[in-house]
């Protein structure tokens, strides 16, 4: 800062161009402050875009770059005013020391706040990037219950169809062993068991992985009691046509059509 008492006549007022270079000189110093003052505002400008979260330092921010303007632009009047008298430039002078030492205190009050920005935008960036973590790791995992959906959902489709296979298996053998064996009655009570069992499988159906697990089971017990059935269905058709072979030997082949009708009713 230059000092006009250095430069003092004997009549105590400072010579004209000595205060024409202090003016100059203070003018260059307000201007460095106020392209200091200008990158700044700038630098602040841009965390104040990047850090959108409002808040109440934005505000207090917004407010003083405000005044910073309004006193930017006063002084920009006061220096684009054209001034003779000694006095003026004298007071002027004084004034423009003020607000380039009142400038300075602002910049350094903005470089505080920037770094308090900074801060606080670097604090919500590692936020955000545990958060995108976060959000990254949970699509992976709903990607990998879908795909545990959908191959439950191919397993359980296969496995429907051959229960409903087997199910019409059983209907007919179970037809055919009625008019066949004598085992009516187990085979009913069986056909009711199996009934019950489709209706508990019918209840189940909501949760794929047990639906899978009881169609599978329902699939393993309907084979063994169509391997079941289809034995005594096998072992009935042996006895039928063994028997007309024993009525055909005895009765010399006469009334062969009485015969065959009464083996089919035994049968």
């Amino acid at each position: 800062m230059i000092q006009l008492t250095q430069y003092k006549g004997t009549n105590g007022i400072v010579p004209k161009r000595f205060q024409t270079s202090s003016l100059n000189n203070l003018t260059k110093e307000r201007d460095q402050l106020q392209t200091r003052y200008n990158t700044l505002t700038k630098e602040r400008d841009q965390l104040q875009t990047r850090y959108n979260t409002p808040t109440k330092e934005r505000d207090e921010l917004q407010t003083r770059y405000n005044t910073l303007t309004k006193e930017r632009d006063q002084l920009q009047t006061r220096y684009n005013t054209p001034t003779k008298e000694r006095d003026q430039l004298q007071t002027r002078y004084n004034t423009l020391t003020k607000e380039r030492d009142q400038l300075q205190t602002r910049y350094n009050t903005l470089t505080k706040e920037r770094d308090q920005l900074q801060t606080s935008y670097n604090t919500r960036t590692k936020e955000r990037d545990q958060l995108q973590t976060r959000y990254n790791n949970l699509t992976k995992e709903r990607d990998q219950l879908q795909t545990r959906y959908n191959n439950l959902t191919k397993e359980r489709d296969p496995l429907q169809t051959r229960y409903n296979n087997l199910t019409k298996e059983k209907d007919q053998l179970q037809t055919s062993s009625n008019t066949l064996t004598k085992e009516r009655d187990q085979l009913q009570t069986s056909s009711n068991t199996l009934t019950k069992e489709k209706d508990q499988l019918q209840t189940s159906y909501n949760t794929l992985t047990r639906e899978r697990d009881q169609l599978q089971t329902s699939y393993n017990t309907l084979t063994k009691e169509r391997d079941q059935l289809q034995t005594s269905y096998n072992t009935l058709t042996k006895e039928r046509d063994h028997l007309k072979e024993e009525l055909n030997k005895q009765s010399g082949g006469k009334n062969l059509e009485n015969d065959c009708f009464v083996v089919l009713q035994i049968c």
